[in-house]
């Protein structure tokens, strides 16, 4: 009788049991898998938050869609040749360098240089030079600028110079007189001009050796000859 009682109580434990391991299985059957935020992964992997889109690179430099513009060639324009006009000995100076013409004067046309005072004997008188030709000046006290001397070539407006024959002074100063002689190949010849101005000319062997432009009364004013 005590055997067949712990034989149901037994048995009634082992029911109980298998009631509410039943129930237990059931009930998480029920729910379903539990759902977790995230990608999945493997065992022991950190999934990552969300995917990152690739960020585009840079696009790689390339050549300008406007071609470089090709240097122009620069264009030089002609010279403009320069025309100077010839500057003549006379009438009544050199250029701008007029007869009577105080030492301040002549410097301050900017033809002249090397202005001092020479001894003559007689008097003392200035003495200069022409820039451009190399010719002598002379300045006399009481008159100014009185005697130009020709020099480098420089032409008469007739085109006379040191050099032209005694026939060509004679075509262009027909004129023209003789201080010594009877021969103007061998002579001083003289060429009174309008105004103040007189050339004077030494002639040799039929030619040009001096030429000067002075003062008509160079002789009996200042006493600086030519």
């Amino acid at each position: 009788m005590m055997m067949q009682k712990r034989g149901t109580t037994m048995n009634k434990t082992m029911l109980a049991g298998l009631l509410a391991l039943t129930t237990l299985t059931m009930t998480g059957c029920g729910q379903g898998p539990q759902r977790l935020d995230g990608a999945a992964a493997p065992h022991g992997v950190t999934a990552a938050s969300s995917p990152t889109s690739p960020t585009p690179a840079p696009p790689s430099p390339s050549a300008s869609a406007t071609p470089s513009a090709t240097p122009s060639k620069s264009v030089t324009a002609p010279a403009t040749r320069r025309t100077t006009e010839p500057v003549f000995l006379g009438p009544d100076g050199y250029g701008t360098l007029k007869f009577g013409m105080t030492r301040a004067e002549a410097e301050a046309t900017g033809l002249i240089k090397g202005y001092r005072t020479v001894d003559l004997g007689t008097t003392k008188c200035g003495r200069a030079t022409l820039k451009a030709t190399g010719g002598q000046l002379y300045f006399a006290a009481d008159q100014g600028l009185i005697t130009m001397f020709a020099a480098g070539g420089t032409r008469t407006p007739e085109g006379i110079r040191v050099g032209s024959t005694a026939k060509a002074v004679l075509t262009a100063y027909p004129d023209a007189e003789l201080v010594y002689g009877t021969d103007p190949a061998n002579d001083k010849l003289t060429v009174d001009l309008p105004g103040v101005a007189r050339y004077h000319l030494d002639t040799r062997d039929g030619k040009v050796i001096h030429l000067s432009l002075s003062m008509d009364n160079i002789f009996t004013g200042s006493g600086c000859l030519e």
